[in-house]
């Protein structure tokens, strides 16, 4: 059981032995995490711990990597100890969770979402998140379709909730249903309550994309910088909107900041494949006013995200949904009528930089879009980073947003 500092590089080249090994992640905070590397070469995380209640020492399956990478693996087992802690046995959830789903196997779809509702996958998200679906599904859904059998579940039920709030003329909340209802359904797959989620890719009741194209104004993006922070958000959600100004990338990938991803010395973000929307890693450049963002948020915290949801170290980081949230609450309150939201904050960064006469393929390479001079065959020949002309023109754009805020 050889201790080793593991990181992304040697994951992948790790070679397997004559025997498996299993080897423990020495990083200081991750007591317990292991990653198992058998014959064949395949590789598993688990969390080894003593069990709450029996004093045992167990091994308690995380999952396979690459399906989860290592920042994902760290922040599940710190999750997992932080229940521990709390006298919890994660060996024990996860046999209520085969027992509850051997059970509700051909039953209703309110049996579904209360199994969900209790699940480990639920109770890893952000309390906002919890919050928000659990209200939805009980006052929006479960009324509509809850007693209809798993059996007779169909896209046009699974419909029923969504038009009945975008017909009350509720759209955003029609398209928030439709997503939890994906999420609900995308796990009872997995678990096997349902074959697979009846529901397509994509919501056809979705609001149009030429919607959501929006941009803000100089006074928009002063009032976000220069007012906002005066509002009862707190500092995380101010440095999380600010850097998803300053670096154009999204807001998931910005609240999900871990502090491995940051080298101050070199002003860099190293965004991982397994963080990334499209699954391609992003080496971002932190101009100064960035690269100041992230130093107050690492010292603010001592934990692996640098924007935990409680200010401690072992939650999950700020979601998606309270960054969206606050946002509208705030731009409500002030009676705004032509709201924004998180992502029209890197459009509007990448529209800036054009502006200034960022090059398209710079910005494109900024916001890690494989599109343009990267798509294609062209992209097999074109594959430098771009990384001091990204870092010029994110300097250029800090220099701009600086005059824009005062």
């Amino acid at each position: 059981m050889p201790m080793q500092k593991i990181s992304d590089r040697w994951l992948a080249s790790v070679q397997p032995q004559p025997k498996q090994i299993e080897y423990f992640d020495a990083a200081p905070g991750h007591k317990g995490l292991s990653i198992m590397v058998g014959k064949s070469g395949s590789k598993a995380w688990f969390l080894n711990y003593t069990g709450p209640k029996d004093g045992k020492r167990k091994r308690y399956k995380i999952g396979a990597y690459p399906g989860v990478g290592l920042a994902k693996a760290r922040t599940e087992a710190a999750r997992l100890r932080a229940d521990i802690g709390e006298g919890a046995d994660p060996l024990d959830s996860r046999r209520a969770e085969t027992v509850a789903a051997n059970e509700a196997r051909a039953d209703t779809f309110a049996k579904l979402v209360e199994a969900y509702l209790q699940s480990s996958k639920f109770k890893s998200t952000s309390a906002s998140n919890r919050r928000d679906i659990e209200r939805t599904m009980r006052k929006d859904v479960l009324s509509l379709i809850g007693e209809t059998p798993l059996s007779e579940l169909s896209r046009r039920t699974l419909q029923k909730p969504v038009e009945a709030k975008i017909n009350s003329g509720a759209q955003r909340m029609g398209e928030a249903i439709f997503r939890y209802l994906k999420v609900v359904l995308n796990w009872g797959a997995d678990m096997g309550y349902i074959e697979a989620n009846p529901l397509p890719r994509r919501n056809p009741n979705a609001t149009p994309m030429e919607n959501r194209e929006r941009v803000l104004t100089n006074a928009e993006i002063s009032a976000l910088w220069n007012e906002f922070p005066n509002w009862t958000a707190g500092p995380r959600l101010v440095a999380i909107y600010r850097l998803i100004v300053l670096t154009g990338q999204r807001s998931n990938e910005v609240a999900g900041l871990m502090r491995d991803e940051i080298d101050t010395t070199a002003a860099i973000w190293a965004l991982p494949r397994e963080r990334a929307k499209n699954g391609k890693p992003n080496i971002v450049p932190l101009s100064a006013p960035a690269l100041a963002i992230v130093r107050e948020a690492m010292a603010a915290t001592n934990g692996d995200h640098l924007f935990p949801t409680d200010g401690g170290e072992k939650r999950a980081h700020i979601g998606n949904d309270t960054i969206s949230n606050t946002i509208r609450k705030w731009q409500e309150g002030r009676g705004v009528a032509d709201r924004w939201t998180p992502h029209d904050l890197r459009r509007t960064a990448a529209t800036r930089m054009n502006e200034i006469g960022v090059q398209p393929h710079i910005v494109e390479a900024i916001l890690n879009h494989v599109s343009g001079a990267k798509a294609g065959v062209a992209g097999v020949y074109n594959r430098a980073d771009y990384i001091e002309q990204k870092r010029a023109a994110l300097d250029a754009w800090a220099a701009e947003l600086g005059r824009i805020v005062g």
